[in-house]
């Protein structure tokens, strides 16, 4: 008798062990799939592409003109921050990207941030390319806000810093409301 019992003792445990290492087994081999959130391994050389990615400026610089050719200025205006948090204070293009993110700004008509960002980009980056460009901007976000003076001002800085474009000035000058127009 006692042998029957240890016999369905130890037949207990056998079946039971076996279950158990099949279970722990079956679980793990099923946390361990890619598929699953917690089997999930993280590919290391990936995320540094991708730092690497959002931290070139030639490629955010790509990225945010393809953006604009779309027409697509919340998307591109998320690429010019990047960029103004990736480049150095000395980096040439800051002047450029400053203008292009007053000019993403104007666009989707948030004309006091993009006041902010072009008297930014022309008071800290001495190298703004198409300052001619950057003043013409200035003196439209000027007109939209309702600042007439500062937009007179500004025409006046483009007549007298670039001749070449003097008549385009004071022709979009002239358009201003009367009572605004600089007394001569």
């Amino acid at each position: 008798m006692k042998s029957r019992a240890g016999l369905k003792i130890g037949l207990v445990i056998l079946i039971g062990s076996a279950l158990a290492a099949g279970i722990y087994f079956g679980v793990t081999r099923y946390y361990s799939r890619p598929h699953h959130p917690a089997g999930t391994k993280f590919n290391l050389n990936g995320i540094k592409r991708k730092l690497a990615y959002t931290s070139d400026p030639k490629r955010l610089l790509k990225k945010a003109g393809e953006a604009e050719g779309r027409g697509d200025w919340g998307e591109a205006l998320t690429w010019y921050n990047l960029l103004t948090t990736n480049l150095g204070e000395q980096d040439p293009r800051k002047g450029f990207v400053y203008y292009r993110k007053a000019y993403c700004l104007f666009q989707l008509g948030d004309y006091p941030k993009a006041r902010t960002a072009m008297e930014y980009g022309l008071n800290h980056c001495r190298d703004m390319p198409q300052l001619d460009d950057a003043l013409f901007l200035m003196a439209r976000i000027y007109s939209k806000i309702g600042d007439f003076d500062l937009t007179n001002k500004t025409y006046n800085t483009i007549i007298k810093m670039f001749p070449a474009r003097s008549e385009e000035a004071k022709k979009l000058q002239s358009q201003l409301p009367p009572t605004q127009k600089p007394q001569q």
